[in-house]
């Protein structure tokens, strides 16, 4: 089983988003489109914690599939709420189910994740 990790300070991502709905230049809305889907930023609500929680569960997948990039990776949620990742890759095919858990106090969200081998 290979674990990974990832810790985001919430204020990157604000940095990066700028305001939501028409504040937002034309370049942040393409960076927050290149790091989420249309359904991650649905689910969060333009709330800055959820996106930071969502990339971090991102960063913490990858990095527990050897690096594999952002784009091949989505953040679902279950119907109880419970968060999981998808994986498809030109490389591995799909992973319908990668365990995550995402958290977040004060400054920071983390995620960890579980990869069976």
């Amino acid at each position: 089983m290979k674990i990974g990790i990832d810790l985001v300070r919430i204020s990157r991502i604000v940095k990066i988003a700028g305001a939501p709905f028409s504040g937002r230049t034309q370049v942040q809305e393409q960076k927050m489109s290149d790091m989420f889907t249309a359904d991650e930023m649905i689910h969060c609500q333009g709330k800055y914690v959820s996106l930071a929680g969502v990339w971090a569960a991102k960063e913490a997948v990858s990095k527990a599939c050897s690096g594999v990039p952002i784009i091949y990776i989505e953040i679902h949620w279950d119907t109880n709420g419970k968060p999981f990742a998808t994986l498809d890759t030109p490389e591995d095919g799909h992973v319908p189910y990668i365990p995550v858990s995402i958290s977040h106090d004060g400054k920071y969200a983390v995620a960890v994740a579980l990869v069976e081998d």
